[in-house]
């Protein structure tokens, strides 16, 4: 009874994925994402794919604009009064697929990578995420790729794809689409440094890089060994027949090369669309105004300094509104919100609260700075302290940091955030022990004053 049971619902779920799985609007996505919300965005020159039979147009909720060719691989999507409660990974999961949803942000299976341009300095910045605790409104103007991004059955499969196959470091799969985000993040920031180019097929990460890159990714069934074997393949100081099982070559083979290794070619996949670039530059008073993001009409706001922030929270509009100031939203992963805001303030515009200083007495952090950037900050080797007992204090903060949450939470988690939840939450946060440990003050901007507290008064 049991057998013909799993049978039947065996043949529903073909049944049902017969029906889903194959129809054209499904091919013709899955890619790179550019999100931009509100507003009109127009694509053409370059989405030819097919005749155009699948490269057309789609709408929904109003306008939703998506062209997508055979050679021009980013899906571009233009969104009219997105809400913002929604998540950038259940948008994205209505369109392609992007790994589970379970909004902790624990597991790292719906890891995707993120980039932001800044149109000043010209510079893409790409960076692992959670996009279960992602908030949709939160990356307007920004890249989107998702493992489907990086290769598929249509289009061929990425390096990194063929590697976890070729040494048995996928099982169930449900966190492989994660894993290999977080390693292709790992690779391509690697790749930017100014470090000596690497013998080909090779990326300019180390083991110890690799290996780190997966922290915070969660395999129940693989066993972590292949999986940090296809972290290490791409290493540039890595011994190939230290590497475990493969169908790459014989495990007593003696001619192991990286030649028989899927090739990994730095900078093949573009991270951050041209065509979004120009619509950047072209939108910059939109985004350094607050009261034309483009976004949710009175209900996203994104200030882009503290006199806005004081002047939005005192309006009229907010005195009996439910408000939440986001950054990362990371928070949402520890503390459930049963309910819903009536506005959100998106404080990753406001440039005294993103400030970093470094002088005589220390470092000073902007609350909207990441873990992430803040661990950079304190690794960096200053010319003026190269054995001072401060340099010694900066690295040993930095490891501990580095050891707090995961790759993709850090580069969302703000420093405020987290000492906030400790605050108010009783947040068992390991960056106020070590915070505390370094007598670190807190400088607080009250309506008329400056208060500047020792972390544990705060």
């Amino acid at each position: 009874m049991t057998l013909i049971i799993l049978l039947c619902r065996l043949l529903a779920w073909i049944q049902r994925a017969s029906t889903l799985r194959w129809r054209p609007e499904h091919l013709a996505v899955g890619h790179s994402t550019a999100i931009k919300c509100g507003g009109d965005l127009e694509l053409c020159g370059c989405c030819g794919g097919r005749d155009g039979a699948e490269a057309g147009v789609r709408r929904q909720r109003g306008a939703l604009r998506a062209c997508q060719g055979r050679s021009f691989h980013h899906l571009a999507r233009v969104l009219e009064d997105p809400d913002p409660v929604h998540r950038a990974q259940a948008r994205m999961r209505r369109s392609f697929f992007a790994g589970r949803n379970l909004a902790l942000g624990g597991c790292g299976a719906c890891v995707v990578l993120l980039s932001t341009y800044d149109p000043v300095s010209d510079q893409v910045k790409e960076f692992s995420v959670s996009s279960c605790l992602t908030l949709l409104c939160s990356i307007n103007f920004c890249s989107v790729i998702t493992s489907e991004g990086l290769g598929n059955t249509k289009d061929g499969f990425h390096p990194i794809h063929q590697r976890f196959a070729g040494f048995h470091a996928s099982q169930c799969g449900f966190c492989t689409p994660g894993m290999c985000m977080s390693l292709f993040s790992a690779l391509v920031n690697a790749d930017k440094t100014s470090r000596s180019e690497p013998p080909c097929g090779f990326s300019k990460i180390t083991k110890f890089e690799a290996e780190k890159a997966i922290a915070g990714n969660l395999c129940r069934c693989t066993g972590y060994r292949p999986i940090a074997d296809v972290c290490k393949s791409f290493a540039v100081d890595v011994d190939l027949e230290d590497l475990g099982l493969n169908t790459f070559w014989k495990k007593e083979a003696k001619d192991a090369n990286v030649g028989r290794l899927p090739c990994h070619d730095q900078g093949k996949i573009c991270t951050f669309p041209e065509f979004l670039k120009s619509e950047i530059k072209s939108s910059v008073d939109i985004l350094d105004n607050s009261k034309n993001t483009g976004l949710p009409e009175s209900q996203w706001y994104r200030p882009s300094s503290i006199r806005e922030l004081y002047e939005l929270l005192n309006s009229d509009s907010f005195s009996k509104s439910r408000v939440k100031l986001v950054v990362g939203n990371t928070g949402s992963g520890v503390y459930k919100e049963n309910d819903l805001y009536d506005k959100y303030i998106d404080l990753k515009g406001i440039s005294e609260l993103s400030v970093i200083r470094r002088d005589s007495e220390g470092i000073s952090f902007g609350a909207a700075v990441t873990i992430s950037r803040a661990i950079e900050v304190l690794k960096e080797r200053k010319e003026s302290e190269p054995h001072s007992n401060k340099r010694l204090v900066f690295n040993k903060i930095a490891e501990h940091m580095d050891k707090v949450a995961s790759p993709f939470i850090r580069n969302m988690a703000s420093l405020g955030g987290n000492l906030i939840m400790a605050q108010r939450s009783q947040f068992a946060s390991d960056v106020a022990t070590i915070l505390l440990a370094a007598g670190s003050t807190v400088c607080l901007q009250m309506a008329s004053e400056r208060l500047v507290l020792s972390l544990g008064v705060f």
